[in-house]
């Protein structure tokens, strides 16, 4: 992840391998506080990766439909996920 020189708030993320992630979903995509891991919607999934190694990946299954909208607690410990 890099930092923009236009604005502190912009991101550019380089997704290797980022199966089934399409960036229709506004705010789809989060980093996680550790500043190792981000976390994407894709379809019914919430992959879970890894910044440094584009082969980790861990899915999250829960929803039969697709996910709207993911929320991620402050320390990183929670995550909530919904669908409309």
């Amino acid at each position: 992840m890099m930092s923009n020189n236009n604005s502190l708030n912009k991101y550019e993320l380089l997704l290797d391998h980022a199966m089934g992630y399409n960036g229709s979903t506004p705010k789809s995509t989060l980093l996680h506080p550790n500043l190792k891991n981000y976390i994407y919607i894709a379809g019914s999934v919430i992959i879970i990766a890894e910044l440094n190694d584009p082969d980790y990946q861990r899915f999250l299954r829960g929803h039969d439909e697709e996910v709207t909208c993911v929320a991620l607690s402050n320390n990183g410990q929670l995550l909530a996920s919904i669908i409309y």
